[in-house]
């Protein structure tokens, strides 16, 4: 049979230490050759030297911003949970005074310890399941902020803080810089806003000075300018002294046409006598043509108008005769009729003519009804005064009627408002 153990305690007396040294000096020669290295490595980078002045501002603006937001962040969250949590307190606390206000309601009304034990524990459980109802309300959010501020922690936790209290003081120190340079700057610009205000005020002198010259040069000029003008004026203006242009000047103005041609020729030989020159004399020549040729103009016109005024005299005698005819037509009507007035023109609504009987007080506001055949009512309608003529106007139309020439008038005597009127007559 194989034996298991005998087997075992030959491998024991079969080891070979050779090879159990040989791998331990292996180890060692790997451990002392790997201190080496490490050891070489440090010294090199020890004496490798590098310049960290050049690259310790680089990103420090940006991390300080960073920082700065991501505890604005943190602070944020944290009120939010200041809220979520007063809000639970709130709500809790009302439900606590509420079961405290049921139990000593309770044990004020009831007296069966059995009953008051009963209700005090259903009171209770309300209560607790409430509380519980709404911490489980706002677990979700609570869970959410809480995960929120871990994320800022952990970015925040991410920078070096040695870093960002370097970029504090640096921002500090760039605040004071920024002070000093401020300062420097008020004070180059109040030195030159100093020699500016000098330099204004030299200015406005000099302007001022030049002003008061120019001024002195001007008025010099108007004055010569007006002496000149005065000596023109005098040399073609004259002042002339004539009987005739006197009476001309103190008339009425009220000439027949053969007089103002008359005076408007001896003015004009009168012009012809002063000595002007260039094209004022051929000038006075052409108007006074004019004259005569606006004379002959209106010496014809005048004939014709005479003429027209002889014609409109016959044609108005005409009308005349013809008006008189029409009146004396309406007054036969009315007195064969018995009617006191009848519509002549109802084309206008606002303006009806009529005719009305000379013993009618007609007055302005009168009202007067409209009648067909005496007892046929077509409307009414209320005297104006229109440039010194009686119209109607009409205020009623029955519907389905119209006012027609001869419709029969009936004046409200009672309706006068006042007395502006005048005759139709």
């Amino acid at each position: 049979m194989y034996d298991l153990s005998g087997e075992f305690v030959k491998t024991k007396f079969n080891r070979n230490y050779f090879v159990l040294i040989v791998l331990f000096l292996f180890i060692i020669l790997i451990s002392i050759v790997a201190i080496g290295l490490t050891t070489y490595i440090e010294k090199n980078f020890q004496n490798l030297h590098i310049d960290i002045d050049d690259f310790e501002d680089v990103n420090l603006v940006e991390l300080l911003n960073a920082t700065k937001k991501y505890e604005n962040d943190l602070n944020i969250i944290n009120r939010s949970l200041l809220d979520i949590q007063n809000e639970i307190d709130t709500k809790t606390t009302e439900i606590n005074k509420e079961y405290e206000a049921n139990i000593d309601t309770l044990l004020k009304t009831q007296t069966n310890k059995s009953f008051i034990q009963k209700m005090s524990q259903s009171y209770k459980n309300q209560k607790e399941m409430r509380i519980n109802a709404i911490k489980s309300q706002y677990n979700d959010e609570i869970t959410m902020k809480l995960q929120e501020r871990d994320l800022v922690l952990s970015k925040i936790e991410s920078y070096d803080m040695r870093q960002v209290d370097k970029a504090r003081k640096n921002e500090e120190m760039l605040q004071s810089q920024k002070q000093l340079n401020d300062l420097e700057l008020k004070k180059t610009i109040d030195n030159y806003e100093q020699k500016i205000h000098s330099i204004n005020a030299e200015h406005k002198k000099t302007i001022a000075k030049k002003d008061n010259y120019y001024a002195y040069q001007i008025k010099n000029i108007n004055k010569k300018h007006e002496s000149d003008i005065a000596a023109l004026i005098t040399t073609y203006n004259p002042v002339l002294v004539d009987a005739t242009l006197d009476t001309v000047n103190n008339s009425s103005g009220v000439y027949s046409l053969d007089e103002m041609t008359k005076n408007f020729a001896y003015f004009s030989s009168i012009l012809q006598t002063i000595p002007y020159i260039n094209s004022v004399p051929p000038l006075i020549e052409s108007v006074i043509q004019s004259a005569e040729g606006i004379k002959r103009e209106l010496t014809a016109i005048i004939t014709q108008l005479n003429d027209d005024l002889l014609i409109k005299k016959s044609i108005i005698q005409t009308n005349t005769a013809v008006i008189s005819q029409h009146r004396n037509a309406f007054s036969h009507y009315l007195r064969n009729s018995g009617d006191t007035g009848i519509v002549v023109n109802a084309d206008n609504l606002n303006m009806i003519t009529f005719f009305y009987n000379d013993i009618i007080p007609v007055k302005t506001g009168m009202l007067v009804k409209i009648f067909r055949n005496d007892n046929e009512y077509i409307g009414s309608m209320i005297i104006e005064n229109t440039n010194g003529l009686y119209t109607g106007k009409i205020i009623e139309v029955r519907q389905g009627k119209s006012i027609l020439p001869f419709d029969k008038l009936f004046f409200d005597l009672k309706s006068i408002t006042n007395d502006m009127g005048k005759s139709n007559d």
